[in-house]
């Protein structure tokens, strides 16, 4: 999951993009403030305008779950900014108040501000397979967004 193949696409007219009928997401990065850039798994990145920065970081929880140990992160770097994100029907954007919020590591598509951290809840009846729900999750404290697909 950490590897991203990018294609570039130069001259005059309009590109049409799309992804086997997928939901795309257009963000506008700003700036300044939480949009300014955007963490973006690499299977869900479908573009970006060349008026943003592309660059690599680590994320940690590629160990427990499908994802990969870095993520890609696009960052304003000019006006006309736009990253177009696919997810398999609408997404939902949660935003941090004054608790953190918990996430399955692979429902997330793609998040603002610092990294999430790992909480893992691992005891005996983990072990022996007596619970249900995920045994990590990626916990996202403020001030920052994220997106995720149901």
């Amino acid at each position: 999951g950490e590897n991203l193949e990018i294609m570039e696409i130069n001259g005059q007219g309009s590109i049409w993009l799309a992804d086997f009928a997928q939901h795309v997401t257009v963000i506008d990065l700003e700036p300044n403030g939480v949009w300014n850039s955007v963490c973006v798994e690499s299977e869900n990145l479908l573009g970006f305008t060349a008026q943003c920065h592309y660059g690599v970081t680590p994320i940690g929880v590629g160990v427990i779950s499908q994802k990969g140990l870095f993520t890609s992160k696009l960052t304003y770097d000019g006006p006309g900014a736009k990253v177009a994100v696919t997810t398999n029907g609408n997404p939902l954007v949660l935003q941090v108040g004054n608790s953190p919020i918990y996430v399955d590591p692979d429902a997330m598509v793609c998040f603002t501000g610092a990294a999430p951290e790992v909480k893992i809840d691992v005891g005996l009846k983990t072990i022996i397979g007596q619970t249900s729900g995920e045994s990590y999750q990626l916990e996202f404290k403020q001030p920052k967004e994220f997106g995720h697909s149901l």
